[in-house]
């Protein structure tokens, strides 16, 4: 089985294969693939899939994939048979006036669970000071990435070493042989 993740703007499918989907595994993959990469989505369009629809998926962003999709919660059949406070205060004339309000509150909606996410990121990174000695991997950008290998290709370089520290997360480097890395705008 494959789940696949679709960004409409970019064009951009990611795509991972897995022996089974779990609830804890669609949680992973939609952090990973959608969240982290692009955001809180204006639309999640999902298959039904009961993963989806888990209590571990739910809790995961704080809300149903309905009321992240629709910005209300689906109201089930069985529910209007019986008075609940919300189908008895349900009218048609205000039923459009509470639609209104809940899509002008559903960007707000949508920053506090992005917040929520960045908090629980945020409490979970541990920060790790380099310092002269320690080795490295450089990130490969410009002229070093080779465009042919597409997605392929490596994301880092060969390991350097720490020669000093240049100030706020810079460094001058050198690779294993001792040859001093240039500046990147060098």
């Amino acid at each position: 089985m494959t789940l696949f993740s679709t960004d409409y703007f970019t064009k951009s499918v990611e795509a991972e294969p897995l022996a089974n989907i779990r609830d804890v595994d669609a949680k992973i993959f939609v952090w990973k693939n959608t969240f982290t990469q692009f955001g809180i989505p204006h639309t999640l369009i999902l298959d039904n899939g009961l993963q989806f629809d888990s209590r571990a998926f739910r809790r995961s962003i704080g809300e149903t994939p309905f009321s992240m999709t629709y910005g209300v919660e689906a109201v089930i059949p069985l529910e209007t048979g019986f008075p609940t406070l919300r189908t008895n205060l349900f009218t048609p004339d205000n039923n459009d006036n509470l639609l209104e309000k809940s899509l002008d509150l559903i960007e707000e909606r949508r920053e506090n669970v992005m917040g929520k996410h960045k908090q629980r990121y945020d409490s979970s990174v541990k920060l790790r000071p380099l310092a002269s000695g320690d080795l490295v991997l450089r990130k490969v950008v410009g002229v070093a990435k080779n465009l042919a290998w597409g997605k392929l290709g490596p994301n880092w370089e060969k390991p350097y070493l720490i020669t000093s520290v240049a100030g706020i997360s810079a460094y001058f480097l050198e690779d294993l042989d001792e040859n001093v890395v240039p500046h990147p705008r060098m």
